[in-house]
């Protein structure tokens, strides 16, 4: 069977009300991996999946209101079906919805409206809402600052290997904010933030090394060349100059 024989099958399983073969075909044609992309059929078969009750369907039609992507953009229509599907404790939807009332993104700004919904994603497993309501913690947004409130919230969000999570926790650790200070923790920490290939952490492991407690060139140069194949061209940048002070004071090669 080719592609467009399995296309035309799913086609006709949506329109007879498969709301499987609808979330399948807003798959294809929102990735266009197997099919042209085509943003408008995404949202159309994501949203008769949406109103058939399908709770991920909710979420991907909320999103495309949001960023306008095969409709017209509604900050209001993706309030209201994160809405829905937050309802049904759907944790990336509550994180969704309390990112929105943290920076007032369609709704009116309620940071206590949005720690509620945050704390709900989080007991819902979202790691994004862990992180999300450790950086109010550590910033005192709608609460107390809270440093150690702050630390327990990255660590359980790096239980799910959270490569933001696991960076913040590394510099608290190293700086002793909100726990004990543990320099060898926080190395070991920076460098799982940094193996997820995040390039924020890559380069802060490559300052430390270069310039932290526990110096070691060979290291720092191995992560400044890790962060020059990255995308951002800032920190590739940084890591560039660094690496030709290394070399010019200390020639490893």
């Amino acid at each position: 069977m080719n592609v467009r024989e399995v296309v035309e099958q799913y086609t006709r399983a949506a329109q007879g009300g498969n709301i499987n073969a609808m979330n399948v075909l807003g798959n294809l044609y929102y990735n266009g991996e197997v099919v042209d992309r085509n943003y408008r059929l995404a949202f159309k078969w994501y949203k008769a999946a949406a109103e058939g009750g399908d709770i991920d369907a909710m979420r991907n039609v909320a999103e495309m209101y949001h960023q306008g992507e095969g409709t017209r953009r509604s900050l209001n229509k993706a309030v209201e079906w994160f809405t829905r599907a937050a309802d049904r404790d759907d944790g990336a939807s509550l994180n969704a919805l309390g990112y929105m009332y943290h920076q007032g993104d369609g709704v009116k700004r309620d940071h206590a409206k949005a720690i509620e919904l945050y704390t709900r994603a989080a007991k819902a497993g979202s790691s994004e809402a862990m992180v999300n309501l450790a950086y109010i913690c550590s910033h005192g947004e709608g609460a107390q600052k809270n440093m150690r409130q702050a630390f327990q919230w990255y660590e359980r969000a790096s239980a799910f290997n959270h490569p933001e999570a696991l960076r913040n926790l590394a510099l608290m650790t190293y700086n002793g904010q909100g726990t004990k200070q543990d320099i060898r923790k926080a190395y070991w920490l920076m460098t799982r933030a940094a193996k997820l290939h995040y390039d924020v952490a890559m380069l802060e492991l490559a300052e430390m090394y270069y310039h932290g407690e526990r110096r070691n060139l060979s290291r720092a140069m191995k992560w400044y060349m890790a962060v020059r194949e990255c995308d951002n061209e800032e920190l590739r940048a940084v890591a560039e100059e660094a690496l030709r002070e290394i070399e010019k004071a200390s020639p490893l090669g």
